[in-house]
């Protein structure tokens, strides 16, 4: 007698739920570091867009994300911004502490030149800037951390790709795009190819007002044991505070403190920044 035989309707129903939450989790992240890396907002269809996602699901998502806390809408122009719970959660995201010989070359940086100083890395397909010294109304200068920068547009990312393999700065361009901030910023490989020739001659990099009118920055690569680049070490200020007059005086600067980093090669730093090119050759 033959035995009837039941489906398992029920476990290919809970399989197919667990593969759409999933999806839908990996878009709601997309979205969310469309977010961040934005300054005027998004409204749906640029999200929509960016994603290649019907409006429909796009807007079923930042309103999951909007209730939650993730992600804000503008009532007047209906854009999107990063949630108060999504930069909570960026604050509570602290890196490794800072080895102490690292953070006093930081501090002397600092001390030599009034300007904020900051070391970054790259992570994925943007520069996190692990710590960050500002200037605190002339006393003791504060720490910060985990802020992010345009790999293809700041001083840290310029640093660090310039030492890369071309290949690698192709697959992370192609990935990451280059966002326009203004007329300044570099808007093409072959534009953002040259510069890197630049900077691999002179040893510093230079932003000129790309990301933000009125600020300059200069950072230099720091390299591990091995001679790859790791991070880079950076200064940042205004126009007046970064002119042509004080550059070649500030490059010096931050060179040497690059220098004295890539020299102490201090390992607790290097389980951050240690993973830059390994990252950067993983990036589709």
């Amino acid at each position: 007698m033959a035995r009837r035989v039941k489906t398992h309707k029920s476990t290919d129903t809970r399989t197919s739920d667990l593969e759409w939450t999933v999806v839908s989790l990996g878009r709601g992240l997309l979205i969310l570091e469309a977010l961040v890396h934005t300054r005027r907002g998004m409204t749906l269809s640029d999200v929509a867009r960016k994603l290649s996602l019907p409006k429909s699901s796009t807007l079923d998502l930042l309103r999951t994300l909007t209730q939650s806390g993730y992600a804000c809408r503008e009532e007047s122009g209906g854009r999107y911004f990063p949630g108060s719970r999504l930069r909570d959660l960026g604050k509570s995201a602290s890196p490794p502490p800072a080895n102490d010989l690292v953070l006093g070359h930081l501090s002397r940086l600092h001390r030599q030149t009034g300007l904020i100083v900051e070391i970054g890395t790259l992570e994925q397909d943007q520069v996190v800037s692990i710590l960050r010294l500002s200037p605190n109304g002339g006393r003791r200068a504060s720490i910060e951390t985990n802020g992010t920068a345009e790999i293809h547009c700041s001083g840290l990312g310029k640093a660090i790709l310039a030492f890369l393999p071309v290949e690698s700065v192709e697959r992370l361009i192609r990935k990451r795009g280059m966002t326009m901030y203004n007329a300044n910023t570099i808007h093409s490989l072959d534009q953002l190819l040259r510069q890197l020739k630049i900077v691999r001659y002179r040893g510093f990099a230079l932003e000129n007002e790309e990301t933000m009118l009125g600020f300059r920055s200069v950072a230099a690569p720091i390299f591990d044991s091995g001679g790859s680049v790791m991070a880079a070490v950076g200064v940042v200020g205004t126009i007046e505070q970064i002119s042509s007059e004080n550059l070649p005086q500030l490059a010096e600067a931050v060179m040497a403190s690059a220098a004295d980093i890539t020299a102490s090669n201090s390992d607790p730093i290097q389980s951050r920044l240690g993973r830059t090119l390994s990252l950067a050759s993983a990036a589709p």
